[in-house]
């Protein structure tokens, strides 16, 4: 179950928008990315940041992302865990910005000789809506991460893509005014 997008409109959750028209389609694919220093604030994706012109003012930007939430263990014994946060900051063209929610991705790892690094693929989506996207130009979406040390000391860094690992940032701009 879900929702998805095909020739018949919006379709999930028992309902379904007919008349959907897609605009425009975007895309950002990477590979490489970067582990900001600084544990509990948030940080900008390296490469990930994609720019998207919206042609109506009326129409809805429907962004979805797949990231790869990358983390290092060092040199570490008992339990240790963490996570990183992902969101999408997407940053209008008069400059108001607006976040998706968060997606977060967990780790536990106890007692670790030398480092030990791991990944984990993370969906983050944003539907735009309301008066205050309502404009067009272009539009910058940024992937962002915060990680946390939840116990032990052995969570060394983390970010998206840092150690491989796929990651996909899409934009569609549908209008449903047909």
């Amino acid at each position: 179950m879900g929702v998805s997008l095909g020739p018949a409109g919006i379709v999930g959750f028992g309902s379904s928008v007919t008349n959907i028209t897609v605009l425009s389609r975007s895309h950002r694919k990477w590979t490489n990315g970067n582990h900001a220093g600084g544990f509990n604030t948030w940080h900008d994706a390296t490469n990930g940041t994609h720019t998207h012109v919206k042609r109506a003012t009326s129409s809805t930007l429907a962004i979805t992302a797949t990231l790869a939430a990358s983390v290092a263990w060092a040199n570490c014994s008992g339990a240790n865990h963490g996570y990183l946060d992902a969101r999408l900051k997407i940053t209008a063209p008069n400059g108001n910005v607006f976040y998706s929610g968060e997606s977060r991705a967990w780790w536990r790892i106890d007692t670790v000789t030398g480092v030990t690094e791991s990944i984990q693929q993370v969906p983050v989506e944003y539907i735009s809506a309301g008066t205050p996207v309502q404009q067009t130009g272009t539009f910058t979406i940024t992937p962002q991460y915060e990680y946390v040390k939840t116990s032990g000391t052995g969570m060394q860094n983390a970010g998206i893509g840092t150690w491989g690992g796929g990651n996909i940032l899409q934009v569609w701009e549908l209008d449903n005014q047909v």
